[in-house]
């Protein structure tokens, strides 16, 4: 299940950051580890995120593959994502994808770029289920 999860997440990751999708596909296969190796539910905390999850998705521009992916992980991985660990690595990664992001803009000139949020939510989970 480690290596469907894994090979899953790393296309995931390159499919966002080629394209910018997330396909439901995808969302659906990465679903079958997540809930086989399923951890302790938070309800509350899972809860409580899906809600700021739908308050902040509209204001901050999020994707409907980013905001399906969350869900997934707020409601299967909880113990993992809501860690220390978790969101240190999550800011590490989304700061060096701004910073990307950043010299992209600069070198072409495109001002309608986004920052891929599956690297930054998927790459910590990956780390953490090898042990890293």
């Amino acid at each position: 299940m480690q290596v469907m999860l894994i090979l899953t997440s790393l296309f995931i990751v390159y499919q966002d950051i080629r394209d910018h999708i997330i396909s439901n596909r995808a969302l659906l296969v990465l679903a079958i580890p997540l809930l086989v190796m399923h951890e302790e539910m938070q309800l509350s905390l899972s809860l409580c995120a899906t809600l700021a999850l739908l308050l902040l998705a509209v204001p901050i521009n999020l994707g409907g593959g980013d905001i399906k992916l969350l869900l997934l992980l707020f409601w299967s991985s909880a113990h993992s994502i809501f860690s220390s660990r978790y969101i240190s690595m999550f800011l590490l990664i989304l700061f060096i994808q701004f910073i990307r992001l950043l010299v992209v803009r600069v070198a072409s000139g495109l001002r309608d770029t986004h920052i891929p949020l599956a690297p930054a939510l998927l790459l910590p989970i990956i780390a953490i289920h090898l042990g890293i």
